[in-house]
């Protein structure tokens, strides 16, 4: 690829036919900018790009930079303004703001120079400074007796090469639109489709002239800047911006391409068995995942493959993206893991997302400062395309209000589907429903509290010790964990650790945030033990930086290691599972307000899930009851340890060793009264014994249950 000024830099060589066929070209990108509404504002030979190859003999030219006066309001939000150099305009010259508003016609004024320098095989910037240049105009629009410079400018360029250039043979249809389009007054010039009528009256134009220039009107995009400007930072807010274009190279990425056998990324094996894949990559990171071109090639390829058959490949589709997502179709992975349907898009469409409505003062607090280090989410754009999506998000919900982090939970969707508000709104709207159910209520103090006490609880039952430790300072989670799980800790986890997270989440039910928590907890376990109360404080403040493979594969641990039913939320949405046990089990655990359940210091397991463990040997059973009681009837392989007050437990070490090695749990049955068995499920959990659970209901729930009762001899 080259640039324009390579033709004629150093030695003349563009003829009369070639000008003008570059020049229609030119004319018709500026058409179709036009057409949208865009004013290039910077047309220089500069920006003109000659790509490789003639068609028909005759070059094809590209027109770059043609965005920047539009997305900066005319150089307005660029230090400095836009660098119009020699082709600016003579009515811009008697703009006395520092920014000249570029106009249609100081666009057709800098075509007119380009085919100047076309024609003349000189670049203005070689002969004269620009101070030089613009005192030429000033001269020549003081003593010209037409209405166009271009004969003092040819005059001007004959003396300033000292009569060893002709500019008097120039061609004579060429030398016409040149003239025109340097008309001082604007009203005189005509407009990029009178040019291009020209061209159609004087010339024949077959359709390969037309094929040459891009559809602009099918790649330019309607931008909408909004300013976002507050408390008088409009001079902080502008930005730097260097108009050259850098050709970038491609000769690494076609030499690595073309190195690769093409069955390793075409292999249809692995459409039929994708665990097939190499062991040695599946054991690597997923950061260096990303980044091997040949392993996301081939993967991109299967799960493009199973995206577009998911429907009857479902489950060869889940399993194939356990390890992990790659980024180039995250986005419609996502679509297909929260179910996602085309229709589900119309809600957009529906909502008037520029209307006042009563959230927007704090939308223009929180969106400048969202999630800023990440470089899309500071752009104007990513800005307003936020808002919308937001605003949208409440108008079709309008049960719920905007809490401060929904900016931080809705990014990632955005950025996903950054040109796809419809699908990034469905995808937010599934999001929260699946995971978040009414949490963004105006009172939602019932539901963060129950959270809360869950996770609490859970963290009692995989480590004991951190929660007495933590209980002892009087710190729970109220002080560090609301931010987690209103926002799915996209409000304190960087972007690009946030995908790999929720890509595991997308892939489990509404309880898997939870146990996330209880992952970062355990990587910062050692810290809190031995930290204050105090330094606890500071540490969730700005949490270090955490190993996200780590916190992932913990997470997966706990969720298959803890009993389902322990992490049961009343107002999470309870969906039929095809799950095999426990997960698939129903559960009837008896919905408890939170300050009941803040009383207790251990999870409560369901009796369907129980009767499964007990079945298969999976729990341990420990009876509180009297003696007598016991008796009467009790569960099969279930321990009798009526002396609760006794906390040497001699009678039940064994027991709870086997299963703390085991990782069963341990299923407090208590009978009816219910204090009793939550003093002594407390004692166990101080005492540090992990895995400590309560059956919901005691030996109520289960006593005519057949399959789980005997009588001991």
């Amino acid at each position: 690829m080259l640039w324009i000024p390579t033709y004629f830099n150093v030695s003349f060589s563009l003829s009369s036919g070639e000008i003008l066929h570059i020049a229609f070209q030119i004319a018709d990108a500026l058409a179709a900018l036009h057409k949208k509404g865009i004013c290039m504002g910077i047309l220089n030979s500069d920006s003109i790009l000659v790509p490789g190859g003639t068609r028909n003999g005759t070059l094809n030219v590209r027109i770059t930079q043609y965005a920047i006066s539009h997305i900066s309001n005319s150089g307005c939000d660029i230090q400095g303004g836009l660098l119009l150099g020699f082709c600016v305009a003579p009515e811009q010259l008697f703009d006395s703001s520092t920014h000249h508003d570029t106009t249609f016609k100081a666009d057709v004024w800098a075509l007119g120079v380009v085919l100047l320098e076309m024609a003349t095989g000189v670049l203005l910037r070689d002969v004269w400074s620009l101070k030089q240049y613009m005192n030429i105009l000033r001269c020549s629009m003081s003593r010209t007796e037409k209405n166009s410079l271009l004969a003092p400018v040819l005059k001007a360029l004959q003396s300033a090469s000292n009569g060893s250039r002709n500019f008097t043979e120039l061609d004579t249809e060429l030398i016409n639109i040149i003239e025109k389009c340097l008309s001082l007054s604007p009203s005189q010039r005509p407009s990029v489709d009178e040019i291009l009528e020209h061209f159609h009256n004087e010339r024949h134009i077959d359709a390969a002239h037309f094929e040459s220039v891009e559809c602009l009107s099918i790649v330019v995009l309607s931008l909408v800047v909004e300013d976002l400007r507050m408390f008088g930072n409009d001079e902080a807010r502008k930005f730097c911006v260097k108009s050259e274009v850098v050709m970038l190279s491609d000769k690494n990425v076609r030499e690595k391409l073309s190195s690769v056998p093409s069955m390793d990324i075409f292999l249809q094996s692995f459409l039929a068995r994708p665990d097939s894949v190499n062991n040695h990559e599946e054991n690597l990171s997923v950061i260096v995942k990303e980044k091997d071109m040949v392993y996301q090639a081939s993967r991109m390829r299967v799960i493009t493959h199973l995206l577009n058959s998911r429907f009857y490949k479902l489950p060869i589709f889940l399993s194939s993206i356990t390890s992990d997502v790659p980024p180039m179709r995250r986005a419609d992975v996502w679509c297909a893991l929260l179910n996602v349907r085309s229709s589900d898009q119309w809600t957009f469409f529906l909502c008037d997302t520029l209307a006042v409505h009563v959230s927007d003062r704090q939308l223009d607090v929180d969106i400048p400062r969202c999630h800023q280090y990440e470089e899309l989410m500071t752009s104007p754009a990513a800005h307003y395309g936020l808002r919308r999506l937001l605003k949208a998000w409440l108008v079709s919900n309008p049960q719920y209000v905007y809490w401060q982090g929904c900016d931080s939970l809705a990014a990632p969707f955005l950025l996903l589907n950054f040109n796809r508000l419809p699908v990034a709104l469905a995808c937010f709207t599934a999001f929260i429903k699946k995971y978040l159910n009414n949490f963004f209520l105006k009172d939602n103090s019932a539901i963060i509290q129950e959270q809360l006490a869950v996770f609490n609880h859970l963290l009692a039952f995989v480590d004991a010790k951190l929660y007495t430790r933590l209980a002892s300072m009087d710190f729970y989670p109220e002080l560090f964990a609301i931010p987690w799980f209103l926002t799915c800790f996209a409000h304190v986890l960087p972007i690009h650790k946030l995908f790999h997270v929720w890509d595991q989440l997308l892939q489990r039910d509404s309880s898997f945030p939870l146990f996330i928590g209880l992952a970062i907890l355990r990587q910062l376990r050692q810290t809190l033990v031995e930290a204050s109360f105090n330094d606890a404080i500071l540490l969730f403040s700005d949490l270090p930086d955490l190993s996200m493979e780590v916190v992932v594969a913990d997470s997966i641990s706990y969720y298959d290691r803890v009993p389902p039913s322990c992490a049961f939320r009343s107002h999470a949405v309870h969906s039929e599972s095809n799950d095999p046990p426990p997960r698939g089990l129903p559960c009837s655990l008896q919905s408890v307000s939170y300050k009941e359940l803040k009383k207790w210091h251990c999870p409560r397991i369901s009796t369907e899930e129980f009767a499964w463990r007990v079945s298969d040997q999976l729990i341990v059973a420990i009876d509180i009851r009297s003696q007598i009681e016991f008796g009467r009837g009790c569960v099969l392989r279930s321990i009798s340890y009526p002396n609760v007050n006794d906390l040497s437990l001699l009678n039940i070490a064994e027991p709870l060793r086997v299963a703390q090695r085991n990782q069963h749990p341990i299923c407090i049955i208590g009978g009816k009264d219910v204090e009793l068995a939550r003093k002594f499920t407390a004692d166990l959990v101080f005492m540090g014994i992990d895995g400590v659970c309560v059956l919901d209901g005691g030996f109520e729930a289960i006593r005519h249950d057949t399959s789980l009762i005997h009588v001991p001899h």
